[in-house]
């Protein structure tokens, strides 16, 4: 008994009919009735269940258990509710007694609340972020299809460009150049016609490092020019010219009975 009066859980013992016959100090506390007012009610009084039925429904299904624990909720003499987590044992000696033992959970069930609370937010703020997002993912891959719609009316009006009004004057020039500029003139000819082919953009990659010059001087190779031409097109030294053709090989790591021009031909 001395036990019971100063556990830190509230300690009530019913009868089968839901009477109270003893209560401790903590419940006391709990309720906000004392000692006395209590052994006069029933726990249908406090209870915060909607009807009388529904308690002694309750507590026979405790009595067919044997022992149950269960959350509730209870009514304080003042009128406020709080949560309770009861456990409970029958024992059938006496016309049957439950021994119940209620602890008060009221924080735990408010801390649970407000962390349901911040999840649900975290919840719709996620939702939010991932509309956002669906709706930037839209709108970017539009302002994709629009720049490849442009690109496509870009590369139309070059390719006009250069059939209407390039090539038709470098064929005219050829006309009247001499046998090494007139060569000079065809291999612009055909770069001009491979303007949107791969090969430019090939060479341009970071991963070959390939310099301006030495992009220069591979369509020259290409076009078919040799060492002293190129070096007399260029103003360089012949020993120049090879000392890039060396480095255009190393970096497009070009193997050593590789021809350079079918090499860069076929790029």
């Amino acid at each position: 008994r001395t036990i019971l009066q100063t556990a830190m859980d509230g300690f009530c013992l019913l009868d089968s009919e839901g009477r109270f016959l003893e209560v401790n100090e903590t419940y006391c506390r709990m309720s906000g009735y004392s000692c006395k007012e209590l052994l006069s009610m029933c726990v249908a009084d406090v209870e915060a269940s909607e009807t009388a039925a529904e308690t002694s429904y309750h507590i026979q299904k405790m009595v067919e258990k044997g022992e149950d624990r269960f959350e509730s909720k209870h009514r304080r003499k003042d009128g406020s509710v709080f949560d309770v987590e009861v456990s409970t044992q029958y024992k059938p000696n006496d016309g049957g007694r439950l021994v119940c033992f209620v602890r008060d959970i009221t924080e735990h069930k408010q801390s649970e609340e407000k962390l349901k609370k911040i999840m649900d937010e975290q919840e719709l703020t996620i939702e939010e972020s991932t509309n956002e997002l669906q709706r930037k993912n839209i709108a970017l891959s539009e302002v994709l299809r629009q720049l490849d719609i442009e690109k496509q009316h870009l590369e139309s009006k070059v390719n006009a460009n250069i059939y209407t009004l390039l090539l038709p004057l470098i064929e005219r020039l050829v006309e009247k150049s001499s046998s090494i500029d007139s060569r000079y003139l065809m291999m612009l000819k055909q770069n001009l016609l491979e303007l949107t082919a791969s090969q430019g953009l090939k060479l341009s990659n970071p991963a070959y490092n390939l310099t301006p010059k030495e992009m220069e001087l591979c369509a020259l190779i290409k076009g078919g020019f040799t060492v002293k031409e190129i070096a007399v097109m260029q103003n360089l030294s012949a020993r120049t010219i090879e000392s890039h053709r060396y480095n255009i090989r190393r970096k497009l790591r070009i193997p050593k009975k590789s021809n350079l021009v079918t090499f860069l031909s076929n790029l």
